[in-house]
């Protein structure tokens, strides 16, 4: 029997694995080390021998269990290197000033994340044997925000000194605004799926978060530098930062939703 999750979501219901987790989990739970280790190879989603990263987490966490350093450590090898590639698509040169510098901080605290759910705190782990590419996109989103409000600061600061009569080229704002599938943290492959389910689940949410949201993974613009392009801003009849923050929080809401649904 497996191991259940244990994390409650905001609404007080259980975090739980999809059906397809589960029944993988049960399989791979009676396969050799060296048949898991020969399906890791499988690289390509959709595969039929690929194996999830959801299904990786919950391997590691029986692996520190059992006390088998050798096998954890493989594990985790594929793993690290999964969360690798993923950054590199999806924080990518030009959307923020410092790309690395984010690429490293978030893999940085998705390993303090996993150190804690495999010690004293294990419940950190159960969105991401819920739904891994979810739970890293929010990781993704906070180090990309933080690093997008350090580029504002500065360029607020930078025209500042250069006084009012700036005409505004080269504004390192201008870098900030990445596409729909960068802001949620998620490759372009990643993204899809998760905006169909989003536009599916976005009617629960209230007005004031339902509407951005929507304009936003329909592709429209939060801000824009011509002012006769119709804006998510001039939509809402509000300021670009109340949108941002809108979007933020709708998301929240709307990951929590889709991770519910997906036991």
């Amino acid at each position: 029997m497996l191991n259940p999750l244990t994390k409650l979501a905001s609404d007080g219901t259980t975090y739980s694995r999809r059906p397809e987790i589960t029944t993988l989990l049960e399989e791979l739970s009676t396969a050799s080390r060296d048949a898991i280790l020969e399906r890791l190879q499988v690289r390509t989603r959709g595969a039929t021998a690929y194996v999830p990263s959801e299904c990786l987490v919950y391997l590691l966490r029986e692996a520190r269990r059992g006390n088998n350093t050798a096998w954890f450590n493989r594990l985790y090898s594929v793993l690290d290197l999964r969360v690798r590639n993923s950054l590199s698509h999806t924080v990518r040169a030009g959307s923020v000033s410092d790309v690395e510098g984010v690429r490293e901080e978030v893999r940085s605290r998705f390993n303090r994340t996993l150190a804690l759910g495999l010690g004293p705190e294990p419940e950190r782990l159960d969105p991401f044997e819920s739904m891994f590419d979810g739970a890293l996109a929010a990781l993704r989103m906070d180090m990309y925000g933080a690093q997008r409000r350090r580029d504002n600061k500065k360029a607020d600061l930078t025209v500042r000194a250069m006084g009012s009569d700036d005409d505004g080229d080269g504004d390192e704002r201008e870098l900030a605004q990445p596409e729909p599938e960068l802001r949620f943290g998620m490759t372009e492959t990643e993204f899809e799926p998760y905006r169909l389910k989003a536009l599916a689940s976005i009617d629960s949410l209230p007005d004031d978060l339902r509407l951005p949201m929507k304009f936003f993974l329909e592709g429209m613009k939060i801000e824009s530098t011509d002012p006769g392009e119709m804006t998510i801003a001039k939509k809402c009849g509000v300021v670009e930062k109340t949108v941002r923050n809108r979007i933020a929080r709708g998301t929240k809401l709307i990951r929590e939703m889709l991770e519910r649904k997906a036991s």
